[in-house]
């Protein structure tokens, strides 16, 4: 019989899902439409995908108004998933996700003289595209800053946003953006649920951070009280994206000018992260940047 759940009554289930891989995005399906199915295996503060016939840990989803809730599934026996069978579950400590990837996105671009760094294409898409789906695959929400919702960096996330069916992607206006970076970050952590433990923070012109790079900053994340964590290059020069525990959000929410954290970071002990390369390191915001970075790739 299932447990009581996080947030809601002792007895009481809201329907449940399982995950079915569709491409690059996610589809979900109920327990009685179900394609190729996989389920959700929760490997520390990561997450796996399984099939059912090799699966560690398995935990299902349920829907909570606009959070998912997970359920561990015990045992964890393909056959637990028939339609007729009936389910039993515990009750998880913690909703997912825990990190948010804070993508800054509402500046001027200024320096790309009539372009628009963040529309650039890299693997087929626009960068912030690419970013917010390398996130979103590494198991994080993912909040986008905008000058405004209605603006054409806001417009290329709509079908990235019709692809994530666990509504983990969400777009932020800032109408004060010429406050400078610091306005773009006010804004988007105060958009945070509170279940939020981490806000993951890079400006969105970072071309080369990959679904593992993601993945390799959650990994050691230490939770809402744990350390700053920031990504580096191997000589370990610090660049981004930067991991602010919830412990943070208030001093995040008092930042001003054009400095982004900076300060902020000062007072803090940071753990650096080294990634591969000069992931951590390049950000690409002039046409001559974007031009020479290109020739590389070749």
């Amino acid at each position: 019989m299932p447990g009581p759940l996080v947030s809601g009554s002792p007895g009481k289930r809201p329907t449940l899902f399982v995950a079915a891989r569709d491409g690059l995005g996610s589809a979900r399906s109920d327990l009685k439409q179900r394609p190729t199915l996989f389920v959700a295996a929760r490997n520390g503060l990561g997450s796996a995908r399984s099939d059912l016939k090799q699966r560690p840990t398995l935990f299902a989803a349920a829907r909570d108004g606009p959070h998912f809730i997970f359920f561990q599934i015990s045992p964890p026996e393909a056959s637990a998933l028939a339609p007729s069978a009936t389910l039993a579950f515990d009750a998880l400590t913690m909703t997912h996700p825990k990190i948010t990837v804070l993508l800054l996105a509402a500046g001027h671009a200024s320096r790309m003289r009539g372009g628009d760094k963040t529309l650039e294409p890299i693997a087929g898409a626009p960068l912030l595209v690419h970013l917010a789906r390398q996130a979103l695959t590494a198991g994080c929400a993912c909040t986008v800053t905008l000058p405004a919702l209605d603006h054409p960096r806001s417009r290329v996330l709509s079908a990235l946003e019709a692809e994530d069916h666990l509504g983990r992607l969400s777009r932020v206006a800032v109408p004060d953006r010429d406050l400078g970076m610091s306005a773009s970050i006010r804004a988007g952590v105060a958009s945070l649920p509170a279940s939020c433990a981490g806000v993951m923070v890079l400006p969105a012109d970072m071309p080369e951070l990959t679904q593992a790079d993601f993945e390799t900053l959650t990994a050691q994340f230490q939770g809402a009280d744990g350390p700053v964590l920031r990504a580096c290059d191997k000589d370990h020069r610090p660049g981004h994206p930067v991991v602010f525990p919830r412990r943070c959000f208030d001093a995040l929410s008092q930042l001003t000018g054009d400095r982004g954290a900076r300060d902020l970071l000062r007072r803090e002990d940071v753990h650096l992260c080294p990634l591969p390369g000069q992931r951590a390191l390049v950000d690409l915001d002039t046409p001559e940047a974007w031009a020479a970075w290109r020739k590389t790739q070749r």
